[in-house]
């Protein structure tokens, strides 16, 4: 008898090889034939990888995604002070003695300066991509309210049905007239 561990590591072999004989532009039957499986099996696989991907995606989007975007721009705001501090450095002062002294040459401060530059560059482009980030998000979590008000509504219907089947069948032992006008009522639906 084969062990669990053989069963599961088999199966992810054969998800693996779907994905990537998938994306190398083979069609299903295709997979099916290469693998000797059956094409319902690479079917249900790429259900699954389908499935698989919408989760990574969301989750890289929901918690991923924000935390990375968080980490940049504390990182960039950590480089603009570093380098605005640098620039600030270089400038000329006066020390006690009435001298005016320069820290560091011209050239140091001009490279501190344009650096500071790419960081508010860098924050900009970060500030109006993350428009896209949180609707992205947004996205996601309108969709998911959505689909389980959409399950939800669907579960209220089968539950109505089946009350409404249950009735009919109640009323067809009785007696076969009922029946009838019942079916007349559910046909103006």
């Amino acid at each position: 008898m084969e062990s669990l561990s053989t069963k599961v590591e088999r199966l992810q072999w054969r998800r693996n090889k779907v994905l990537e004989l998938s994306s190398q532009g083979r069609s299903q039957p295709e997979i099916a034939s290469i693998l000797q499986v059956g094409l319902g099996t690479v079917s249900r696989d790429i259900l699954f990888l389908r499935e698989q991907a919408r989760d990574n995606l969301s989750t890289h989007i929901n918690i991923e995604l924000p935390e990375e975007y968080q980490i940049c721009m504390a990182g960039l705001k950590q480089v603009l002070k570093l380098s605005w501090d640098i620039a600030d450095k270089s400038k000329n002062y006066n020390n006690d003695n009435s001298q005016t002294s320069t820290m560091t040459d011209d050239k140091t401060r001009i490279q501190a300066l344009a650096l500071a530059n790419d960081c508010y560059k860098y924050i900009m482009d970060l500030t109006t991509n993350g428009v896209a980030i949180t609707d992205a998000i947004k996205f996601v979590q309108t969709n998911k309210l959505l689909f389980f008000l959409l399950l939800y509504s669907l579960c209220q219907s089968i539950y109505s049905l089946s009350k409404m089947f249950y009735c009919i069948c109640s009323l067809s032992m009785e007696s076969q007239a009922p029946l009838m006008s019942y079916l007349c009522i559910f046909d103006s639906y």
